[in-house]
């Protein structure tokens, strides 16, 4: 038997071996032979097989002199030795499969246990190997590793010991390391510790056991690093400048600029020393310790980085435009090509970069919402080197925050865009981008905030004001308005709204149709509203947008069941649900449902609104949205109202 455990530096893999293999001693009567292989390491040459082989045998007894002087003979007789008395062999740090091969006796009831960061492939071919992939510990089993070395201050302070396992990244060496400092000094605390490691700058020079250098996750990884080609090692330190938890390999080949199929080989081939993890087809994700150290080297060693960050930024600026055109073409956005192109990477680099062109929405919100923590990161660091994406990705993003409803989420992105704008002179994107940061805040219940937002829309803007902002935001300050049941202000502010129809643009005509259709409604002025939503209706078809045509039909639906035509209702409710199945509408299911519910209860059918306000609930919980606790709490009332 053969058995590998692989996986990246400090994650425990020796340990690991040396423990499973004093558990199982007594299973083998030749005895356990340990062999460091120095693959990895400061010793700087890998132990040759044969030198290897040597020590075996003399520890099995053979006298030196009849120990043969080639590799295979002596291989030969270790075969010979292990078919008498089975042996374990632990073969522990190894470079390559031909390192291993010449170790492996082959004889029954002997096993060889192997270590290694890097896969051992011809081994797993030619020998048939078991192999376990060692990763980093899970949340719990690294609390219990604190808690194991430091003692009772584990248990009076969990938080911090689950803050100190974030730090370390949960990888058992940092994890030693931190803990064992704190061990050793009595009064000192977990808090601080976790505190000493919370800049990024300096972790790895905290995780260090004082004089032993070979005990340090820098040096561990430095060992890794050292064994790579140049152009892995350039990749390498490339992927830690980005800043998001998966790396893609667009992103990949616009931060390394060589063509697709070398950048996805190299980025195998550190999988396969496990610097990075393949998380998916063309996806791969570091280890956040890994980052850091990646991102220092770049730092230190790639004059090149402020370019590799702006190729990255505009790479993503591509591909969010990209997606927001196949979302939402007609939302309006004050971004012209003009400024696009002037941020556009060199036609060279264009060349080598993934095409940005999505063929369905489906295809545009699967690479959004994949992509999400990597666009909020992206945003970050653009405001961090001033780049155009801090203002501009944001705005590309709109209308999938707007459908994913992200509301909370992006508020910083937003705020942060906003400020970056008007240090931009883009006095236009400032407005675009201050309403948008209302509209936000509004839908996170944060009325003081939008309302104090709207009003800074609404204020002049120099000689051309943004028409469309200003219509936006007077229809929000209505919405403002009604919220606070203070009907008379909302209808002055929707009348003001109304006046900007004809300077809009098609769709957003419709958009404002949409507003003032919804406020007549809930004013119970239906005529008005039916006018103002089908006109909409139309628009919005014209237009080829599933999204927003279905709300309509939804706000429609709610409409005829409000003014008493149930029959229409249920009729314009299937037809919103197709819609918005069509736009990748994650709360259509349940809102329709939720209005089902209600249909049923205008029709005397209190059955029926149980189960369809069960099923919404169990939806808008998988959401996690709160108003699946709002429907609970009224199932108990259903009946009555069915039959009220």
């Amino acid at each position: 038997m053969t058995a590998v455990i692989d996986g990246p530096p400090g994650v425990g893999k020796t340990a690991l071996a040396i423990r499973w293999a004093h558990t199982v001693q007594s299973r083998f009567p030749g005895g356990v032979l340990f062999a460091d292989l120095q693959g990895f390491g400061p010793g700087g040459s890998p132990a040759d097989p044969a030198d290897v082989l040597m020590t075996f045998l003399s520890s099995l007894g053979m006298p030196l002199e009849t120990i043969p002087a080639g590799k295979e003979q002596r291989a030969a007789m270790m075969r010979s030795l292990a078919a008498d008395r089975p042996v374990l062999i632990v073969a522990d740090n190894a470079i390559d499969s031909v390192q291993v091969e010449p170790l492996v006796p082959g004889a029954a009831g002997s096993a060889v246990l192997v270590t290694s960061r890097r896969r051992l492939t011809g081994l797993a071919v030619r020998h048939g190997t078991g192999r376990l992939d060692l990763g980093p510990l899970s949340p719990a089993d690294a609390q219990a590793m604190v808690a194991a070395v430091v003692g009772e201050r584990a248990d009076q302070e969990p938080e911090a010991v689950r803050l100190l396992t974030q730090q370390c990244a949960r990888l058992p060496l940092a994890l030693r390391i931190a803990a064992d400092g704190i061990a050793v000094l009595p009064y000192a605390s977990v808090a601080q510790a976790a505190a000493d490691l919370s800049a990024d700058a300096s972790r790895l020079e905290v995780l260090t056991a004082g004089e032993d250098e070979t005990l340090a996750v820098r040096e561990a990884f430095s060992w890794s690093y050292q064994n790579l080609t140049a152009n892995e090692a350039r990749i390498f330190r490339l992927t830690g400048l980005h800043p998001g938890p998966t790396l893609s390999l667009g992103a990949a080949v616009a931060l390394d600029r060589r063509p697709p199929a070398e950048v996805r080989h190299t980025l195998s081939r550190l999988a396969d020393v496990h610097l990075i993890e393949a998380t998916g087809p063309d996806r791969w994700k570091l280890h956040p310790l890994l980052r850091l150290y990646a991102a220092q080297r770049a730092a230190a060693e790639d004059p090149e980085c402020p370019s590799a960050i702006r190729r990255l930024s505009q790479w993503y600026l591509r591909e969010a435009r990209s997606a927001h055109h196949t979302l939402a073409p007609h939302w309006h956005l004050p971004v012209t090509a003009a400024q696009f192109r002037e941020h556009e990477p060199s036609r060279d680099t264009r060349q080598m970069m993934q095409p940005a062109s999505f063929s369905s929405r489906a295809a545009a919100l699967a690479w959004l919402d994949e992509e999400a923590e990597n666009l909020a990161a992206v945003a970050s660091l653009a405001a961090e080197h001033q780049l155009p994406a801090a203002w501009q990705l944001p705005m590309w993003l709109w209308s999938w925050v707007h459908q994913r409803r992200h509301w909370t989420a992006w508020l910083h992105a937003f705020e942060t865009a906003r400020q970056h704008a008007h240090t931009a002179g883009e006095p236009a994107a400032m407005g675009w981008l201050t309403g948008a940061l209302a509209h936000a805040h509004l839908m996170s219940d944060e009325v003081d905030a939008a309302d104090s937002l709207f009003r800074q829309v609404a204020a002049p803007q120099g000689t051309r004001p943004d028409v469309h902002g200003l219509a936006c935001s007077t229809a929000g300050r209505g919405d403002i308005a009604q919220q606070r049941r203070d009907i008379g202000t909302a209808r002055e502010h929707f009348l003001r709204a109304a006046a900007y129809l004809p300077d809009l643009d098609q769709f957003g005509q419709a958009a404002m149709l949409a507003r003032l259709g919804q406020f007549a409604r809930i004013t119970r002025e239906f005529d008005a509203a039916r006018r103002y939503l089908e006109r909409a209706l139309q628009a919005f078809g014209a237009f080829e947008d599933p999204f927003v045509y279905g709300h309509t039909l939804t706000a429609l639906a709610v409409l005829a069941r409000e003014g008493g035509d149930i029959r229409r209702a249920s009729t314009l409710l299937e037809e919103a649900l197709s819609a918005r199945q069509v736009a990748g509408d994650l709360w259509a299911h349940a809102e329709i449902l939720t209005e089902r519910g209600r249909l049923a209860l205008a029709a005397g059918r209190p059955e029926d609104v149980t189960i369809a306000w069960r099923k919404a609930a169990d939806e808008f919980d998988s959401l996690g949205d709160p108003r699946g606790v709002d429907l609970r709490r009224q199932l108990p009332r259903a009946p009555e109202y069915g039959h009220g």
